[in-house]
């Protein structure tokens, strides 16, 4: 029958038109079933398009481009389904990747728009009273945001002029440098409102300066410290990002020890004049509420609330235990349950046709591309390949790499030198054209091999015949350029296939064995070396977690560092480190717990969320020891939280405002953001506004 036909045609073990290379079918057929050798069935189906060598990059990018168009809909979220028997989907290696991220990020604006949008409006609202004409600071508030925006577009200018890459990652930044850097217009604020009211302005901006200029010179500078220890990492992506990042809060934290108070200098004096906030031009009446001067209803209540969490030692002995049980608990999560897994197809959007392709290889082939039985090529550089001793290194290299657990040995070896090698041996003495004689082989490790000057000749006939060797012709590279030239071989390649690994840490012990095997063959073989493009992402998963902590520890000591200098008070010091530090392990412990990885992404606010948690906690402690040395630890921890609680409370609310349309967000990259930033933000300022005034409480 036609279908027994159909079958028996695909079930060939060998293609017909390509000097018998073998059919992979496990890569080819989806979830297939097979009656001995013989194909049954398979619901799908994948075709291959391998472009000519050689082509222009432009070329190459045009043509997928032009496919792409052709199969896909206008919103690149899936094919036009135009067939009646046949369901297809496409994936480009080149473009799909790139593209995808691009249209991920740009799928978002209008969120990140609206996440702005709530962070100018709780700037506003908060920087100020929000309910006074005159004592609001409305347009203050909303000038702060624009002065972080100028300060990231600088950094980002100093950076791009240094020629440091711009990738898709640096688009997400400015969402969060603004919710860092409206902390600093809240702690100058807080402290411009506690100078003396009689004082002139001037004097006044001066005085908050000295009062809290030296924490956001100390907080924002292990901010930039923080970014340029995670500027080292080995990943190229996070370097990039991180350097963006510590050179617009260079920008920002300059801009708001200089510009913001030239204009808080400036709203003051529109306050004394009575003069509205929105309305500038309007005077109110004398006598009115707004004048109301003295404690702030948010002072008093901060200030009971830290009377309320360290007068009484049970409370402390309590909150010292819930805090401790809670990072037990994530040191337990992140040590045992924190996995390494990195998913392409996370990078797309919910709706997309790489998605959507990626989701049917991994429904019917049970892993994606990065983990589905790569292609694994072997190399060689600048060998005599005419040496009998080189040719059995060769053989040796190829035998060993077959052993490997890693390796499909099912799928055997794409080797031009085992095939020529067993071509020439089978002639021995009966070559074409008078090749391959008797004498101009040599037996090593009881082997014949062709060697001296009858090798190039007979190699170079074996790769133009078709029915011989012309599918090993782009194994080889010429030092002419071609194998029509005289030159010899430059650069030749051998290829096996990787068995399925679907796990990230089983692809990072495959890539350590892979790295073992060829630095030993590299000894004998110099020029040696393996390569498969997912080795990329197995990379990432084996160095992650050494990269992680050697950054971040990078980051703990310069925190102890920049507080030498500045707090000059050993058990300060350790305070405070000692509390980011339960900090860093309740935040790690949560990367599992809201069902994200251990990865590049997650690694960036890793480093994001040392810069932060620093901040809530340096204030509180700064303020703390700024107050009285003659009153109680009690009294100071109160009086620490009456001052800078309440700027260090609507740092960390303005920044949970801003992140909540992230929630909604349509790609996994932003929610993986969202849940980052929303552990950062609960855990670092439950940290900075319980623990930390409980522990100054007992050890201040």
């Amino acid at each position: 029958s036609a279908e027994a036909e159909l079958l028996a045609a695909l079930s060939v073990t060998t293609y017909p038109d390509s000097n018998s290379k073998p059919v992979m079918m496990e890569d080819i057929f989806g979830q297939l079933r097979t009656s001995g050798s013989q194909l049954t069935s398979a619901p799908v189906w994948r075709m291959d398009f391998v472009l000519r060598s050689g082509l222009e990059k432009d070329t190459v990018g045009t043509w997928e481009k032009t496919v792409i168009q052709h199969f896909v809909n206008d919103g690149y979220t899936e094919l036009n389904q135009k067939w009646q028997y046949i369901h297809v989907e496409l994936f480009s290696t080149r473009l799909s990747v790139g593209d995808e991220i691009a249209r991920n990020v740009i799928g978002d604006l209008n969120l990140i728009a609206l996440a702005f949008v709530f962070l100018v409006t709780a700037c506003a609202m908060m920087i100020g009273h929000p309910l006074r004409g005159v004592q609001g600071r409305r347009v203050l508030g909303s000038c702060d945001f624009f002065v972080v925006i100028l300060g990231t577009i600088a950094g980002y200018g100093l950076a791009s002029a240094c020629g440091v890459p711009f990738t898709s990652l640096q688009q997400i930044l400015p969402f969060v440098l603004v919710g860092i850097g409206v902390d600093d217009a809240f702690v100058i604020v807080a402290a411009f409102d506690r100078t003396d009211k009689n004082k002139p302005v001037e004097e006044r901006v001066r005085d908050a300066v000295m009062l809290e200029g030296m924490s956001i010179t100390l907080t924002s500078a292990t901010d930039i410290i923080a970014f340029l220890c995670g500027s080292t990492t080995v990943f190229p992506a996070v370097s990039y990002f991180c350097v963006y990042a510590s050179l617009s809060l260079f920008f920002i934290y300059a801009f708001h020890m200089t510009a913001f108070c030239s204009m808080l200098a400036l709203d003051a004096r529109r306050q004394n004049a009575g003069r509205l906030d929105v309305l500038c031009c309007a005077k109110l009446a004398q006598g009115t509420d707004d004048d109301a001067e003295g404690e702030s209803l948010s002072e008093r209540t901060m200030m009971k609330y830290g009377q309320a969490i360290t007068s009484h030692i049970i409370v402390k002995l309590a909150i010292l235990t819930a805090f401790l049980a809670f990072t037990g608990v994530c040191l337990w999560q992140a040590i045992d349950k924190t996995d390494t897994q990195f998913n392409i197809i996370d990078l797309a959007p919910d709706r997309s046709y790489m998605r959507n392709y990626l989701a049917v290889e991994e429904e019917y082939w049970g892993v994606d591309t990065t983990g589905q039985n790569i292609m694994v090529d072997l190399h060689f550089r600048n060998i005599d390949d005419s040496d009998a001793s080189v040719q059995a290194e060769i053989r040796r290299a190829e035998d060993e790499l077959l052993q490997l657990s890693v390796i499909n040995t099912a799928q055997g070896i794409q080797s031009w030198h085992r095939s020529f090698t067993t071509w020439a041996r089978e002639n021995k003495g009966n070559g074409p054209q008078g090749m391959l004689t008797a004498g101009e082989f040599k037996i090593l490790d009881g082997q014949d091999y062709l060697t001296g000057a009858g090798f190039y000749p007979a190699l170079k006939y074996w790769l133009r015949n078709c029915s011989l060797g012309c599918r090993f012709k782009n194994d080889i590279v010429w030092e002419g350029g071609n194998v029509q030239d005289s030159g010899d071989i430059s650069h030749s390649r051998v290829t096996v296939r990787q068995v399925s690994l679907a796990k990230s840490d089983d692809q990072a012990r495959a890539l350590a064995d892979i790295e073992d095997f060829y630095k030993d063959k590299e000894k004998v073989l110099p020029g040696t070396f393996i390569f498969a493009p997912p080795y990329i992402y197995y990379h990432q998963y084996g160095v992650i977690r050494e990269q992680l902590f050697l950054t971040t520890g990078m980051c703990f000591v310069a925190i102890v560092v920049v507080s030498l200098l500045v707090i000059a008070h050993p058990l300060a010091i350790l305070i405070i480190l000692g509390v980011v530090l339960m900090v860093f392990i309740g935040v790690l412990g949560c990367i599992p717990l809201s069902g994200v990885s251990l990865n590049s992404i997650s690694m960036i606010n890793m480093v994001l969320a040392i810069g932060l948690v620093v901040d809530y906690n340096l204030h509180i402690a700064n303020s703390f020891m700024s107050q009285d040395p003659k009153l109680s630890r009690d009294e100071r921890t109160a009086l620490a939280m009456k001052k800078i609680g309440v700027a260090v409370a609507k740092g960390i609310l303005s920044a949970l405002i801003a992140i909540a349309p992230l929630a909604l967000a349509s790609s996994e990259v932003f929610r993986v953001f969202f849940k980052m930033l929303l552990a950062i933000l609960l855990v670092g300022g439950s940290h900075g506004l319980v623990l930390m005034p409980v522990v100054l409480s007992i050890l201040g």
